[in-house]
């Protein structure tokens, strides 16, 4: 009995790692881009800001393949797509070290797109249907720091591939073993049978749909986390700002930026440690709520070092704010959690690409107004926090 009990214990931490190693390397991507992109707009001879919409259309591609990803998790195995998505990936990552052009460049970073989409929408899942209740919300912790991670540890190490072999080797040396890895971990350990207790009949396609759209804490969920994306995106102008409010140089702006993400780490930590404690939906709303606040706030004060302190601050309240608010995503619609996750993926796009084209609008018109700009991404964040308040339900409370 002790025996069997053990193997479980070691199956499920063996899924544990698996997902919050997938969930880096969803990531890891961005944190090498982000690094490096004027070296990688200078091989495909274009513009660093034409490189840089990039972001729009991958997020475009996640929001096609979310709505999609609610059909196939109805038709086949969580772990057929999990698998599915994480080669995608990998021979993404292979057609992006042999690109010669842009237009080919493009292509495989479409791909990369729907890898990376379809893993993360199912990663998201499966927590919900082979961790036991009371460590997903752990769990949900240790991805949501992940995401923090792959920024802090990738973008650092590219630079010093890159110095050493160029940035090609970023992907041939790091993220394709990764890619790998994870698919062989993921090939092991995600079973292939739902270990939680599934209706006897599946719901059709509609159905799953209706059940989330009906739903309306499921819809409040949602929205709160499409313009959650508004504190997400702040993040990525964070440096800029300081570059440019501060006349700090790039060395000093990466480590500006790997201060603040330390922080993301932390509080993923903390949300997901606090979620049983504290609740889902009270651990989204302080979460968004102060960072909210914190993003309208830290441009505005002159001292550049106590600004990145409130800026590290808010990227802990992200973090611990999205531990909290996945917890209860996935709560809201047990009998179909893929489907709930697909439209949460899908919207969530939504919220990111709004942010993105707010941003550029607010620096081009207005002169780089990063306060402005900011003002408005915080106010995002607060506005998700109310949302979670006044019309979402913890419907799966643990005593």
């Amino acid at each position: 009995m002790e025996t069997s009990e053990a193997r479980k214990s070691f199956r499920v931490n063996l899924v544990v790692v698996t997902l919050v190693l997938v969930s880096f390397l969803g990531y890891s991507l961005g944190g090498f881009s982000s690094t490096l992109l004027v070296d990688l707009a200078r091989t495909f001879k274009v513009t660093v800001g034409t490189l840089s919409q990039l972001e729009i259309i991958n997020l475009t591609m996640g929001l096609a393949v979310g709505f999609v990803m609610g059909f196939l998790a109805l038709k086949f195995k969580y772990k057929s797509i999990y698998l599915v998505g994480i080669a995608l990936f990998a021979v993404g990552t292979i057609g992006f070290f042999f690109s010669q052009s842009f237009f080919v460049f493009l292509l495989w970073h479409f791909v990369l797109g729907v890898g990376s989409a379809m893993f993360g929408i199912i990663g998201l899942t499966l927590v919900g249907e082979f961790i036991p209740l009371k460590r997903r919300g752990w769990v949900m912790g240790l991805m949501t720091s992940s995401i923090w991670v792959a920024f802090v540890v990738v973008g650092p190490l590219s630079g010093i591939i890159d110095s050493l072999a160029g940035w090609r080797a970023v992907l041939l040396w790091f993220i394709l073993p990764c890619s790998l890895l994870c698919f062989g971990l993921s090939f092991v350990s995600i079973p292939s049978k739902q270990l939680q207790e599934l209706p006897p009949i599946r719901p059709s396609y509609s159905q799953a749909f209706q059940q989330v759209f009906l739903n309306k804490s499921a819809i409040a969920c949602v929205v709160a986390n499409a313009l959650s994306g508004f504190l997400a995106i702040l993040g990525l102008y964070g440096v800029s700002f300081y570059r440019i409010s501060f006349n700090i140089s790039p060395l000093m702006g990466g480590a500006f930026a790997a201060v603040a993400f330390g922080g993301g780490i932390f509080g993923g930590l903390v949300g997901g440690r606090s979620v049983n404690r504290v609740g889902r939906k009270y651990i989204s709303v302080l979460g968004y709520l102060i960072a909210g606040a914190l993003g309208i706030i830290f441009t505005f004060v002159p001292d550049a070092w106590f600004s990145l302190g409130l800026w590290s601050a808010l990227e802990f309240c992200v973090a611990m704010g999205l531990a909290g608010a996945l917890s209860l995503t996935i709560e809201q619609v047990p009998g179909s959690r893929a489907s709930m996750m697909s439209v949460n993926y899908a919207l969530t796009e939504i919220g990111w690409i709004s942010a993105l084209i707010i941003g550029g609008l607010v620096l081009n018109l207005y002169l780089d107004n990063f306060h402005l700009l900011m003002t408005i991404l915080g106010a995002g964040g607060v506005a998700a926090g109310l949302i979670f308040l006044f019309l979402t339900k913890d419907t799966c409370k643990i005593s």
